[in-house]
């Protein structure tokens, strides 16, 4: 994988560096197979391939989906080996590193410590993020080596010359391997902590952070109230202008059981971004709903 690298600025937010292009579009893995049909026969791999399809034909914006069915566990993945910077959602990883970090110490998280991970991982608050990444290590080295330490557990291949938990380049197959590892908590992690984290990504049927409301967030729309969502949205700008848009996230409930990894790249504004990762979400939530 063609890893490239960025900068990241006080605020968390990443750019590209001179001589890095942005990524090309490929083609589906030839050898992900397994189709996730509902029971209305939906072919749910046609309806994302042609909303890929269709998204980079009309605005240019390149899209990524992994989908994992937890019931049958059937997987779609299309173009979801490209780099796209992580941007918020690693959040979820340096959560993950904290928890690891504290248990190390022995010790747990007090009452303050679960209000800066509900706000860094439900309302994206860098502050709160930044207070969490701190405590990882002595030094800013030690504190991304604890980072690295993270992906790697979850399978993820560290990008190792970048400095700061903003900027790590993932791929949507990435970022499956991390809500997964939410949902199943290894041992590491352990299930309570896990559960601590889900709280914190639900997104509630009576109001959820706005910056939530995309991508996966289309799913907890009121038409699938009995479905039980929980994700974590990220987005920034390169230098160039384009920007990186990215959405992981768990759909549970009577309609369907799903894990789901979206990334784009190339929007104008940010908003463009989150409406294409939107549209690459619509047809789960649409299969969800017609199952």
């Amino acid at each position: 994988m063609n890893r490239c690298r960025h900068a990241v600025g006080a605020a968390g937010m990443a750019v590209l560096l001179a001589g890095c292009t942005a990524p090309e579009a490929g083609d589906r893995d030839a050898e992900q197979d397994s189709v996730i049909a509902g029971a209305d026969s939906v072919d749910l791999e046609d309806e994302l391939r042609s909303a890929v399809t269709q998204l980079q034909e009309d605005t240019g914006i390149r899209g990524g989906v992994v989908v994992t069915d937890e019931t049958t566990g059937a997987a779609i993945g299309l173009d979801e080996d490209f780099p796209v910077r992580a941007a918020s959602t690693s959040k979820v990883a340096v959560v993950m590193a904290w928890f690891r970090t504290v248990t190390e110490q022995g010790r747990e998280a007090a009452e303050q410590d679960e209000q800066l991970i509900s706000e860094a991982l439900a309302n994206s608050d860098n502050t709160a993020t930044n207070a969490l990444y701190t405590q990882l290590g002595a030094t800013p080295e030690e504190q991304y080596r604890a980072l690295l330490d993270v992906y790697e557990l979850v399978g993820v291949e560290p990008d190792e010359q970048s400095q700061g938990w903003g900027e790590s380049l993932v791929t949507a197959e990435d970022g499956m391997k991390l809500i997964r590892a939410v949902r199943n908590p290894p041992e590491w992690l352990g299930e309570d902590n896990a559960r601590t984290m889900r709280e914190a990504m639900g997104a509630s049927q009576d109001g959820y952070d706005a910056s939530q409301s995309f991508g996966v967030g289309v799913l907890a729309r009121d038409e699938a109230v009995d479905n039980e969502v929980y994700l974590k949205n990220g987005w920034l700008a390169e230098e160039e202008g384009e920007w990186s848009v990215s959405s992981i996230g768990v759909v549970t409930g009577s309609s369907c059981d799903l894990s789901i990894s979206i990334t784009t790249f190339g929007a104008a504004t940010s908003e463009e971004g989150m409406a294409a990762t939107s549209a690459i979400a619509e047809p789960i939530s649409q299969w969800c709903e017609a199952d």
